[in-house]
């Protein structure tokens, strides 16, 4: 909240509140900026505002997931009204903090998505546009023998064991590119030689990016 100097700190507190009652919630319920007087004040704020308290507020609804879930209050002692360019500044600052709040559960949501696929007993591998591996989870460095360092930049075909042919890939390919999820069976191998059975599902991730693709595999 910002506020002009010398008002009294009850108000500033009633007015801080945004809870589902507080006035600073029923101001910007519709999602839109207001700019009240005083005489509009007192009757929404329910206080006895003296004359000279202030004479003017603004409060700038700050939205995020299409929703307001906080305000920008904004006091003045000696403006009758704020000017445009005050209030374009307000309404300004107000998006940039809904921007940074929808930036903040983004990064919040990655960072479980990065806990929960690390903790994951699935072997799961994510690839770039060109098919590269970017990541790899530790199931997946445990089933297959490779270590991470070894994995990233390479092609899964790294783990082609020639059980496969190429119509095979090229269906694989094809499902994923038109936005499918594809489902399906591979024999592969690991670093040792070795052969293995893996059930595997491939599809777009948006959560790294829209041409990216998360594999989730069970030997």
């Amino acid at each position: 909240m910002a506020c002009q100097a010398n008002i009294p700190p009850e108000v500033l507190t009633h007015v801080a509140r945004f809870e589902a009652d507080s006035p600073s919630a029923r101001l910007t319920w519709g999602g839109r900026p207001v700019y009240a007087h005083h005489d509009a004040l007192m009757s929404t704020l329910g206080l006895p505002l003296p004359k000279g308290v202030f004479r003017t507020m603004a409060v700038i609804p700050i939205s995020h997931d299409g929703r307001v879930v906080a305000s920008l209050a904004v006091c003045s002692g000696s403006l009758d009204e704020f000017p445009p360019a005050v209030c374009h500044t307000l309404e300004g600052i107000a998006a940039q903090i809904g921007a940074a709040l929808a930036r903040h559960k983004a990064e919040a949501e990655r960072e479980r998505l990065a806990t929960a696929v690390g903790q994951a007993a699935e072997a799961i591998v994510i690839t770039d546009p060109d098919g590269r591996i970017e990541y790899a989870n530790p199931a997946f460095e445990r089933i297959t023998g490779y270590s991470g360092a070894e994995l990233v930049g390479q092609n899964p075909n790294i783990l082609k064991s020639g059980q496969q042919d190429a119509g095979f890939y090229r269906q694989l390919w094809d499902t994923i590119r038109t936005g499918d999820t594809w489902r399906g069976r591979f024999i592969n191998r690991r670093k040792d030689g070795t052969f293995y059975q893996e059930d595997a599902t491939i599809s777009r991730c948006a959560m790294v990016g829209p041409d990216h693709a998360l594999r989730g595999r069970q030997a």
